[in-house]
């Protein structure tokens, strides 16, 4: 029964690289992978593995060859002391599957990073938009060179579009100040050609009045000059 019990365990191979063995409740090899260790001392197991087999309870340890070993207690019977199942395998194969899971990881965190960091880019592109079309306003106002028909969007009701809509509103109250101020250039313009008009005609008339007045002086000297002469002769 043992001999068929050895083989039976030889031939499970639950992972890659493992062995099996069972060992009896005083600490002797019933099944080993090695058949020069059937029924011998299981030397090679801690004193604390041993007390936990003849205990029934499970344990675990890892020798100098970076073996995993698990030994896992069996009832054969309930009137026979509990032996126990040692599963033996690479502890780099048992961390095998949490290296490619970390590096699977390391991977998605990278690549979720990089997504974020260019929607991140476009999000703050999206949101300076504003602040940059508010900076090329006020540097065209300060530059004397704005146009002022042009106005900033002001979508929603964060800040930025609150501060859109207040430019706006200052820009069109500059704007209609100025025209304010044309439209009354424009009237001055025209009092000061009404004006130059009027002082043309007067300095006109008062050239006339005053050529009519050397006209009537000659001709009052003249007559002096008639009365003069009848009086003498």
């Amino acid at each position: 029964t043992l001999d068929r019990l050895g083989q039976l365990l030889a031939s499970v191979n639950p992972m890659r690289d493992g062995q099996m063995a069972l060992l009896s409740n005083g600490g002797l090899y019933a099944s080993h992978p090695d058949a020069a260790r059937l029924q011998k001392r299981a030397d090679d197991v801690p004193a604390e593995g041993l007390a936990a087999v003849k205990a029934g309870r499970p344990w675990h340890y890892e020798d100098n060859q970076g073996m995993v070993h698990l030994l896992q207690p069996v009832v054969i019977h309930p009137d026979i002391a509990p032996w126990a199942v040692r599963l033996s395998f690479p502890k780099a194969h048992a961390t095998e599957s949490a290296r490619a899971l970390m590096w699977t990881t390391l991977l998605t965190a990278l690549a979720c990073a990089a997504v974020t960091g260019m929607v991140l880019v476009v999000v703050v592109h999206r949101l300076l938009a504003p602040l940059r079309s508010l900076r090329g306003a006020m540097m065209g106002l300060a530059s004397g060179e704005a146009d002022l028909s042009v106005k900033l969007q002001a979508r929603g009701h964060d800040e930025l579009a609150d501060i859109a809509r207040g430019f706006n509103g200052f820009v069109a109250k500059v704007n209609g100040s100025l025209w304010q101020i044309r439209e009354a250039a424009g009237s001055v313009q025209v009092a000061s050609g009404e004006i130059a008009s009027g002082n043309l005609d007067l300095s006109s008339r008062t050239e006339h009045a005053a050529s009519s007045l050397q006209q009537t002086a000659s001709s009052m000297e003249q007559l002096a000059d008639t009365v003069r002469h009848t009086a003498d002769t």
